[in-house]
This record gives C-alpha cells, structure tokens and sequence, in this order.
C-alpha cells in the first residue's frame, strides 16, 4: 500500500488534469462566441499576469535571458495552437482534433 507522501503526486496529477480538461471545454464552448484568436489573447495575458504577480510576491530569483527567450516563444507557439484549436472547436470540428490534441 501507497503511503500518504507517495499519494500525493497522484493527487496534484487528477487536479491538474480536471483543470485541463475543464479549461479545454469551457475555452471552446466560450469561442463560439468570442473570436478564438481574442478570447486566448486574453486567458494567456491574464495567465501571465498571475505568474508575475507570484514571482513578485514570493519573490523569486529573475531567469536568465536565454530561458526567458525560451519560455517568451514557447508561450507564443503555445498561444497560438490554443487559438486554432479552440477555433476549430467553436466551428464544431470535434471529429479528430480533440482526440490529437489530447495525445
């Protein structure tokens, strides 16, 4: 049997899998009617401005530039397929996106 300490990973793993799933149906559910492109915009603003918020209050160590850079692109890239998935959704085109997304 598992202990306690053990258990806990798996715990923090279905809360953050509930939260995705959740947020992958209410983002497309909120672009039917809302424009993908606007609509991620904002959650990705919003998102970093939470980040930030609790750099700054728990004061942490400012990155170096090269991660900074990386984690700039990859927000981007990632903002970006968010949109066209989540456009793609609004559209109804579930068929094969969802279950490619997923994987």
């Amino acid at each position: 049997m598992a202990s306690i300490s053990q258990m806990i990973p798996v715990g923090f793993s279905l809360a953050a899998d509930l939260c995705w799933g959740t947020s992958d149906f209410a983002g497309g559910y909120a672009t039917r009617r809302a424009p993908a492109f606007l609509f991620t915009t904002f959650t990705h603003a919003s998102g970093a401005a939470l980040m930030l918020a609790l750099a700054a209050l728990t004061r942490s160590p400012l990155p170096s530039r090269s991660t900074i850079n990386w984690a700039v692109l990859a927000g981007a890239l990632a903002g970006v397929s968010l949109a066209i998935f989540y456009s793609a959704l609004g559209r109804g085109k579930m068929g094969i996106d969802t279950p490619v997304t997923a994987v």
